[in-house]
């Protein structure tokens, strides 16, 4: 027992000596007076056990510097939208076939939505024309028909809405303000449509308002459009419902790895088969083109409507809509559209600058009660163009041919016309143009348009040279 208190107490004092030195032990070392400004201070840590030195490691070889990328050219952008330029839905573009701003970026993005502005004001002067008709009640209303759209006016107001909530759906609405003006609101609805595309690029379905798969100066895009005018072959296959906006539903296949080089179209549309003609094949469309070389472009177009078509509009009391020869007496405001086809072959070359295009047109004349007769209609048309920088502008000389027959099986009925004009680019989203129009008619063709109410004898067209100035502004 005594043993083990004598060897507490040593432990005791033996710690307690020791205590003082563990404590300098853990105060920082002095540092020396002669040690030189850029000698490190001692280390304040106990040295780390020593570790065996890693061999050096082989330098990495300098990689060699990567040239900055140059901006895109002019021609290199060219050949972008030529490797896009098809003009039938599934090529990317925003608006699809017609689409008027030709998949330009959207200047105004907001809640998931695009929105899309274009807005074309011109002003028209009409010379020559004057009737030659001995009778008063034709002369005044035939001059009067051939100055239609003088003075100023706007012609196009479109406002463009487009949603994509993904790569397999999308909804695309184009508005026309213009037509408020212009007393037409049925037509402000230009394209209303929902895609839906179960494999992007290569298969889709559309449901709507939609353009008709024909004639590529309705399918290709109003904003890059050289001229001021479509013409009288536009016009006249819309008027008979090959051309233009119909309300339906397509399918667009693209079979080939690359979408351009192969695309088809066809659809099913209302035609002229609505109320008490409903019908869900009005009107039957397609299209197949190809493009297989950058800027080259080859289509073939057909449209058909399978039946005849009478629209008694019993409720119609609208004097000018009365016939002059109604068939059935109790229905005189009744309107007959024939069942007909109509075909069309087009070519197109964009490269370089080069716009060239050109398309031959026919078909059966199917609006019966404004015909006068004719059976079939046929036309060729061609433009060529040429942009160029002259400065900081881009001029476009364009020049413009069309043969038009709306009568091919008689004498009577040929339009000649040739325009000739220059766009001034400010910019891409700004343009002037500024064309002529010389229109030669055969005698004792009739106004394909006639007006309201309908005469026994049409009103004739007459030669004419039209010249307008347009300025458009495309955001």
């Amino acid at each position: 027992m005594k043993k083990t208190i004598q060897l507490g107490l040593f432990l005791n004092v033996v710690c307690f000596a020791s205590w003082p030195s563990a404590v300098r032990a853990q105060e920082p070392p002095p540092v020396p007076e002669n040690l030189p400004p850029s000698a490190p201070p001692p280390s304040t840590t106990a040295a780390a056990p020593s570790q065996p030195a890693r061999p050096p490691q082989p330098a990495r070889p300098p990689q060699p510097a990567q040239p900055p990328q140059p901006a895109a050219t002019e021609e290199q952008r060219k050949d972008a939208e030529a490797e896009g330029s098809a003009s039938t839905r599934g090529d990317g573009d925003e608006f699809g076939a017609g689409d008027p701003w030709k998949s330009a970026p959207a200047m105004f993005q907001a809640l998931g939505l695009s929105f899309r502005l274009l807005l074309q004001t011109r002003y028209r002067h009409t010379f020559g024309a004057e009737s030659e008709n001995a009778d008063e009640l034709y002369r005044i209303p035939e001059d009067t028909l051939a100055r239609d759209g003088d003075g100023w006016d706007v012609n196009r107001a479109f406002v463009g809405i487009s949603a994509a909530p993904s790569k397999y759906l999308g909804l695309k609405m184009v508005f026309d303000l213009a037509e408020l003006r212009h007393d037409n609101p049925k037509k402000v609805p230009k394209q209303v449509y929902a895609t839906l595309r179960p494999l992007p690029k290569k298969l889709e379905f559309l449901a709507g308002i939609l353009k008709l798969p024909y004639s590529t100066e309705e399918l290709d895009s109003t904003a890059r459009y050289e001229l001021t005018s479509l013409g009288e072959v536009n016009a006249l296959a819309s008027d008979l419902g090959f051309a233009g906006r119909d309300i339906g539903a397509e399918v667009v296949v693209s079979p080939l790895p690359k979408p351009r080089y192969l695309k088809l179209t066809a659809g099913v549309f209302r035609g002229q088969a609505n109320d008490e003609n409903a019908s869900p094949i009005g009107a039957i469309a397609a299209r197949a083109q190809t493009e297989p070389l950058k800027g080259l472009r080859f289509g073939v177009s057909w449209v058909m409507h399978p039946e005849t078509v009478v629209e008694l509009n019993a409720f119609d009391t609208s004097g000018k809509d009365r016939l002059p020869n109604p068939e059935d007496p109790n229905f005189p405001r009744a309107r007959r559209w024939q069942k007909g086809h109509a075909f069309a072959g087009d070519i197109t070359f964009n490269r370089w600058g080069f716009m060239l295009r050109g398309e031959g047109l026919t078909g059966d004349r199917v609006d019966y009660d404004t015909r006068y007769g004719a059976e079939k209609w046929g036309a060729v048309w061609g433009l060529a163009a040429y942009k160029f920088d002259v400065g900081p502008l881009k001029l476009e000389p364009a020049l413009r041919a069309e043969w038009l027959d709306t009568d091919l099986d008689r004498k009577a009925g040929v339009f000649l016309q040739l325009t000739a004009g220059v766009g001034v680019h400010f910019s891409r989203s700004t343009k002037l143009v500024f064309d002529v129009t010389r229109s030669a008619v055969e005698d004792d063709t009739p106004v394909p348009d006639q007006p309201l109410p309908l005469r026994e004898i049409p009103y004739d067209a007459l030669n004419s040279t039209r010249a307008t100035v347009q300025l458009q502004v495309a955001l």
